[in-house]
């Protein structure tokens, strides 16, 4: 069903605020829980979405995963 038609009946019946908790992007602030655990990520999101990039790019070709130019 379109977004716009159930946002529409949603504030129809009053659960407008229901609806936009629901359909809203789930973000989650990590930073808490790494400090309790003392604990870093080994990758930033950058160097990780770099990585898997990588990783498809050398599956689509046939390459070895994880092996460099030349092996």
């Amino acid at each position: 069903a379109p977004v716009g038609l159930v946002r529409g009946l949603a504030a129809l019946a009053g659960q407008a605020g229901t609806f936009d908790k629901l359909t809203a992007p789930l973000q989650v602030d990590a930073a808490p829980t790494f400090m309790t655990l003392e604990w870093r990520p080994p990758l930033s999101l950058r160097e990780g979405l770099h990585e898997t990039a990588r990783w498809y790019r050398d599956m689509r070709h046939g390459a070895t995963p994880g092996a460099t130019v030349g092996e």
